[in-house]
């Protein structure tokens, strides 16, 4: 892959997804993009001590890190290196704890099923993600946590976030093992509401996953949210993965 990937003919490479078997540090040879790209999607390697030299991405939108293991400065690191990154979506990763989204740029965040394998079974002997820091998000406008097991999620500041979900409450052997996700002084985990200390008032559309279906809880999340417009309720008759 290598030798296909320093062809000449690809010298002004906007869009690339490679995927690395286990454990494989990330190439010079993919590195050399680095100055043209502006959709990059990383997949089943090594990104923990890969590079050996700083990382620029100028022209990159959308970066995608999935099945991979990164530790957390190498994490962030990469983010940083992307000044005007708009999406990114991490899925099925370990190795860091927390992740700090501090970008002027970034309209959106998805995390799916980190510290999980492709089967939704929970990796034993990794570090795996505990919180969700968006310190500085400006132009944020969707933040997706799907299926992460005691995520915790902080907003400090997204003054534009208009698009939230997939809460949900995730319980096992009488363990909440749902998100908790903090809006300033309002405390939501999983679908209930801890503290209703102030409403978020820019949200407009709303996901959640219940089981079973029970409206009084619903209507008291929707109090949050004042100026909703839209709500995608999941009714999960039967859970599929594993905890």
């Amino acid at each position: 892959m290598d030798a296909w990937l320093r062809s000449a003919a690809l010298d002004n490479l906007q869009e690339l997804d490679v995927w690395y078997g286990p454990h494989r540090p990330l190439s010079a040879s993919t590195l050399r993009f680095s100055n043209t790209l502006r959709v990059f999607t990383i997949g089943g390697c090594d990104l923990s001590n890969s590079t050996g030299q700083p990382l620029h991405f100028p022209l990159l939108k959308q970066l995608g890190i999935e099945h991979v293991s990164v530790s957390e400065h190498s994490l962030h690191s990469l983010i940083a290196s992307c000044p005007i990154l708009e999406c990114l979506f991490i899925k099925y990763s370990v190795g860091f704890s927390s992740i700090r989204i501090n970008s002027p740029s970034i309209k959106s965040v998805a995390i799916s099923r980190c510290g999980t394998d492709g089967s939704g079974f929970h990796l034993v002997g990794q570090i795996h993600l505990h919180e969700l820091i968006i310190e500085n998000a400006p132009c944020l406008e969707t933040l997706l946590d799907l299926c992460n097991k005691c995520l915790h999620v902080w907003v400090v500041s997204a003054p534009k976030l208009e698009t939230l979900g997939f809460l949900s409450e995730q319980l096992s052997d009488g363990m909440d093992l749902s998100t908790r996700l903090v809006f300033g002084s309002t405390a939501i985990q999983g679908l209930r509401v801890d503290g209703l200390a102030m409403v978020v008032r820019t949200v407009k559309v709303l996901a959640i996953c219940v089981e079973p279906l029970n409206l009084d809880v619903v209507i008291e999340l929707m109090r949050c949210f004042p100026c909703l417009e839209k709500l995608y309720i999941q009714v999960m008759l039967h859970r599929w993965y594993s905890f």
